[in-house]
């Protein structure tokens, strides 16, 4: 089912309210239009057609930009499956299913073991408190 216009003007009003940070040095904020939207989700589909190669390319600019998390995740799943590392109830509400959460990607071994909903609730705090300092 396609959005109809109103929805779609709805949601680029949305969009437009979204500020992101500028290059300029001065960390000021601009929005984008409307067109210069549609100018780079057109370039986008052409180049990735489908949303699995737009998923694949996100994947492989992410692995790019962060290779040591990518060590230690390598790392801490190495160490699970050969038993070196066990999972341990969560540290906050002792739910048995858990992530392991990596306060220092230097140490991929120290985990912080958080069920899915507490290890989310620390990330948002963490982005929180980034993006206020």
């Amino acid at each position: 089912m396609k959005p109809t216009k109103e929805q779609l003007s709805e949601y680029f009003r949305g969009l437009q309210e979204l500020s992101i940070k500028s290059p300029n040095r001065d960390n000021s904020t601009r929005k984008y239009s409307e067109m210069q939207f549609f100018s780079v989700l057109s370039r986008l589909k052409k180049k990735y057609p489908t949303p699995k190669k737009l998923s694949e390319y996100y994947k492989k600019r992410w692995l790019k930009k962060n290779p040591q998390k990518v060590i230690a995740w390598k790392i801490y799943k190495k160490a699970l499956d050969n038993g070196t590392l066990k999972k341990k109830p969560c540290k906050k509400c002792g739910n048995k299913k858990v992530d392991g959460h990596h306060p220092n990607y230097f140490e991929p071994l120290k985990v912080v073991w958080l069920c899915r909903k507490h290890h989310t609730e620390h990330h948002t705090k963490e982005r929180r408190h980034l993006s206020t300092h």
